[in-house]
Parts: C-alpha cells; sequence; structure tokens
C-alpha cells in the first residue's frame, strides 16, 4: 500500500540546524513488541534502492506475519542519496505519527542517514515510540533516536537483503520480552562471509548500557550534536571495506578524544573486507585493534556475529547487557520490548 506524503515542493528546502550535547539519557523508552500481523512501514533514509530490494524486503518482513506499508516516495533517487533530505525524514516522521503503524524498518543503509537529523521531530517520536531497525549508516538515526527522543533502537538487519535463519531467529527479541540472550561468534560457511576465528584483545568482564554500532558514523558524528556518549557503556562496533590503516585512524581519533577510555567494554563485530589490500608495509586487522585497544583498562573482543555479515544479530541499544571476554559472549541482561 502506498501512502501519499504531506511534504510539498517548498517544505523541501533546507532549514538551518539547531544543535545541543545532552547526555546520554538515563532513563529510556522500551517500544510495543511486534506481533503477527502488525504493520511494519520501510524507509530508505539513506542510499536509493531498487524495486528488487524493495520487494526483497516486503517478502522478508511477511516471511515473519506483519504487513508492509511504504510511501510513494521510497524508490526516489537523488545521485547517491534516497530522494530529498526532507522527504526521507518525512517518511520517518509520517510512520512514527502514524498510529497504524507499530514498527519501522530501513531498507538499506548507504551513504545519507545524517544529513536527515535536522528534520526529525523527536518531540512526537518520543510520544510515539516503535520498535526501529536497521544497521550501518543507519547508526546515525540510533544515536540521535537514543539522545533525543530517548529511545531503544536495534541494531539488526536491514530488509532489503538476505536473511540468515541465525538472523531472523535473533529478531525474536523485536516480537517477545526476552533476557538472558547470548551474542557469540559465529563462522558463517557461506563464500564471501566466511570470518576468522574471534580473538581476546583484553580479558575481563563488564556490564552497561549497550551503545554505538558503525564505526566510520559514529567517528562522523564527533564534535557535533549528535556524538555518541560512551561513559560507562558497552561499546559495540563493526564496519566494512575500511583498511586497516583507516580502522587505525578512527580508534585513534576517539582516543585522542578520550571517548574510548571511559568505556566499560567493547564488543567489536565482524569488520568485513577490512584487510589491506597490499600486506605489504601494513599491520593486520587484527594487529591494529590490538595495538589501538590492548592499552585500554577494560574488556574487548573481536569476532562476535553482528555487522555486515549473513548471521547478523539483532542488538538493541539502550539496555543493560554484560559482555565477558573469557567466555566470548555478550548478554542481554533485560527485555528490550515492552507489552
Amino acid at each position: 500500500m502506498l501512502l501519499a506524503s504531506t511534504w510539498s515542493s517548498t517544505q523541501l528546502l533546507a532549514d538551518k540546524p539547531k544543535f545541543s550535547k545532552p547526555k546520554f539519557p538515563k532513563k529510556l523508552i522500551k517500544p510495543r513488541a511486534l506481533k503477527e500481523g502488525d504493520t511494519i512501514g520501510l524507509v530508505a533514509p539513506g542510499s536509493p534502492i531498487t524495486p528488487e530490494q524493495l520487494d526483497i524486503a516486503k517478502a522478508n518482513l511477511q516471511s515473519l506475519g506483519f504487513e508492509v506499508r511504504h510511501t510513494q516516495s521510497i524508490l526516489l533517487r537523488k545521485g547517491y542519496l534516497a530522494g530529498n533530505d526532507r522527504q526521507r525524514a518525512a517518511d520517518i516522521n509520517e510512520f512514527f505519527k502514524d498510529e497504524s503503524i507499530q514498527g519501522i524498518w530501513c531498507v538499506r543503509g548507504g551513504y545519507g542517514s545524517a544529513r536527515i537529523l535536522p528534520y526529525l521531530d523527536f518531540k512526537m517520536i518520543k510520544k510515539n515510540p516503535k520498535v526501529f531497525v536497521g544497521y550501518s549508516d543507519v547508526t546515525a538515526l540510533h544515536i540521535a533516536l537514543l539522545r533525543y527522543a530517548k529511545l531503544i533502537c536495534f541494531h539488526g538487519p536491514v530488509a532489503g537483503y538476505e536473511w540468515s535463519d541465525y538472523s531472523k531467529e535473533h529478531l525474536s527479541i523485536l516480537m517477545q520480552k526476552q533476557k538472558n540472550v547470548f551474542i557469540r561468534p559465529l563462522i558463517e560457511a557461506k563464500e564471501g562471509n566466511s570470518i576468522k576465528d574471534s580473538i581476546t584483545i583484553k580479558s575481563g568482564q563488564a556490564t552497561g548500557i549497550l551503545a554505538g554500532g558503525n564505526l566510520s558514523l559514529i567517528t562522523s558524528l564527533l564534535g557535533t550534536g549528535y556524538e555518541l556518549d560512551f561513559k560507562d557503556k558497552i561499546v559495540v562496533l563493526e564496519d566494512i571495506g575500511e583498511q586497516p590503516y583507516r580502522i587505525d585512524r578512527m580508534l585513534t581519533q576517539l582516543l585522542l578524544q578520550g571517548t574510548l577510555q571511559n568505556a566499560a567494554g567493547i564488543a567489536l563485530g565482524v569488520m568485513k573486507n577490512c584487510e589491506a589490500k597490499d600486506m605489504e608495509g601494513s599491520l593486520t586487522l587484527n594487529q591494529t585493534l590490538t595495538d589501538r585497544l590492548f592499552q585500554l583498562d577494560i574488556p574487548v573482543v573481536y569476532g562476535l556475529s553482528f555487522g555486515h555479515v549473513l548471521n547478523n544479530a539483532t542488538l538493541p541499544l539502550g539496555i543493560n547487557a554484560q559482555l565477558d571476554v573469557n567466555n566470548r559472549t555478550l548478554e542481554l541482561l533485560e527485555s528490550a520490548v515492552r507489552n
């Protein structure tokens, strides 16, 4: 079903965004659990999507028993963006406000989510909390929704790509009040998605609120009103297609700012395609991560099954979790949804 957007062309002129820097909220809002028959609004907050990706997204969500809706603008294209910034923000605002929509799912990430942050109606969203799912570029939206709408968000599979049975299994946390769910390393047999064994960078245990997402997006928001507060958090990080020196650069930026030093622990997902193209003269990815993160007096592990991989676990950002590096597990200590 298509919904006509209520935004006129004159309203698509960008306003000057206003920034403030509040701290990470102490009390967050849990969205209502999804159930079979609920309607999910599909959005493309960053890069454009193809009709084929839209069909895959519909099929994925329908396989879980959901109805699917989207606006007429979802297939718009403006160069490397899925239409105008205001238009993409309007789709998200519209679905949060619409009482007939129970959840919002991103079809893909790519690039562009950060551009729409000034145009989201956080006060309205706070009054209408809903399950919001995506990852990668969507990290910008997760950070903003956590900070300004106080909404627990879900770092999980985007809808427009293939889902494994593992990924589907972990989506159950959106539909049931579950706790003591474990995220572990997982070796993927599918060609092109195989990962190396996980590595212990610094042993230990830590408990804290889950926060984080895509490393590139987190560092790109430093110094803005959407900077992420890592103090006493279990920080989850992942990325794709970044060579070791680039991973080094981003982690160094976080270290120079003193951001990572305040974390309770760090759980790294799979950094897919992040080895150097020419290994001569380069550190390996594992060497880079160890070089930058071993110095921290907190537990750090690499290789848990989330990120740009087929078996992508869903992480509720904003709930309590425990990182156990010795057992290489991330345990979700509380449910992420309410009845």
